[in-house]
């Protein structure tokens, strides 16, 4: 719808991904993006552009990973 767009690459063996997810025109200040493909019993560690850290397992990612902007 315009809102918010995101591109998700992930290795063909799902041990490693990317994702670029921009707010666009949307007023929602969050965003649920799905990312499959991973290793669902896997923790990865994900680092937003802004900093920090988190472990989250791949069928946690899959499941989405919500995106904050202000």
């Amino acid at each position: 719808n315009g809102d918010w767009a995101g591109v998700w690459y992930v290795a063909k063996d799902g041990s490693v991904g990317v994702l670029f997810a921009f707010r666009l025109a949307s007023a929602n200040t969050e965003y649920r993006f799905a990312l499959p493909a991973l290793e669902k019993d896997v923790a990865y560690c994900v680092r937003p552009f802004e900093g920090g850290e988190a472990r989250l397992r791949g069928d946690d990612l899959a499941a989405g990973l919500l995106v904050t902007a202000d």
